[in-house]
């Protein structure tokens, strides 16, 4: 009887619960399904978040180089040519500094450029990037103390902050003259002596500027790290400044009627007269120091061609112009 009634209560449904163990292979395919489409959004907005940082930290990095190689370069254009009270175009500074380096300096030479180098040149600077050099004397000047009696006689100065050693490269200058020299000797405290490498054209006055003269260059050449760099020599030596400096172009201003004001810009090779130069166009084009930056290669126009790059990398141009304070009326 038992049996029957069990039997027929499975047939009409009113039988005892049977609970499911374990999941169907359908069950187990629909999960699977769902998890690796989370995991897949999860991991591509990880990359994207990844890739938008990389980008926006490159960015930054090419924006920051930018700014600080344009102050840099500006701050040497705007004190090139600059000689004390006196004018390059009122005084013919007198040269005694004997070589290594042969110094020149005066209207037609505080200022030289070397357009679009090739292979071979003295800077060892990328071919196809331009050399700026620029010859100035230094503001940070301290006076004489003493009068000088012959033209033959050491200079005097009550004290030397600015470091003068024997072998530095000098300027004393008054408003009527100018001479640069090498200090062959440097003797005392206070008052200290300089001995110049041969006479002077003038005996110098008590109140005349003792200050350093010099020759400062940038160009471009790969860094230690193989990136393009931004480099500066001066009497000490060659100095890599910024990574991530791919080209250095730059235009002069040419002053062509003579009333203070750049009439043309032009590349160095068309300059015939550097005394006309009163302003300079600099442009440079920065790179970022790591690949893959960019999705696709990124286009960019400099020196008037438009360029597509091989890599990934982020470009960006930079460019300002920079009036010669020592040249402008």
């Amino acid at each position: 009887m038992k049996r029957l009634i069990r039997r027929t209560l499975r047939q009409t449904g009113m039988g005892p619960v049977v609970h499911q163990r374990g999941l169907t292979l359908v069950e187990v395919m629909v999960a699977l399904a769902i998890g690796m489409l989370l995991i897949a959004g999860v991991a591509q907005v990880f990359l994207a978040s990844r890739q938008s940082y990389r980008f926006q930290e490159a960015l930054s990095r090419v924006q920051e180089n930018g700014r600080y190689a344009t102050e840099l370069i500006s701050r040497d254009i705007r004190q090139t040519g600059f000689a004390g009270c006196a004018s390059l175009v009122s005084i013919t500074p007198s040269i005694v500094a004997p070589s290594p380096p042969l110094v020149a300096y005066g209207r037609g030479a505080y200022m030289l450029g070397l357009a679009s180098v090739t292979a071979a040149n003295p800077f060892l600077a990328t071919p196809g990037t331009d050399v700026l050099t620029l010859r100035m004397l230094q503001p940070d000047a301290v006076v004489l103390s003493d009068d000088m009696v012959a033209v033959n006689d050491s200079l005097t100065i009550a004290a030397n902050p600015r470091g003068f050693g024997a072998g530095d490269i000098l300027a004393v200058a008054d408003c009527n003259a100018m001479d640069i020299f090498r200090a062959d000797a440097v003797a005392g405290t206070g008052p200290v002596t300089l001995a110049p490498n041969a006479n002077l054209g003038q005996a110098y006055l008590q109140g005349a500027l003792l200050t350093r003269f010099n020759e400062v260059s940038y160009f471009i050449r790969p860094g230690a790290s193989g990136v393009p760099a931004l480099w500066r020599r001066d009497f000490g030596g060659d100095m890599e400044l910024i990574e991530g400096v791919e080209d250095l172009w730059l235009r002069y201003g040419i002053d062509l009627d003579n009333n203070g004001v750049p009439d043309v810009y032009l590349q160095a090779d068309a300059v015939t007269d550097w005394g006309q130069v009163r302003s300079a166009r600099l442009s440079l084009l920065l790179v970022s120091t790591e690949d893959r930056v960019n999705v696709d290669p990124q286009p960019f126009t400099f020196r008037g061609v438009a360029t597509v790059p091989a890599d990934n990398r982020l470009r960006q141009v930079v460019t300002t112009t920079v009036g010669l304070r020592n040249r402008l009326p």
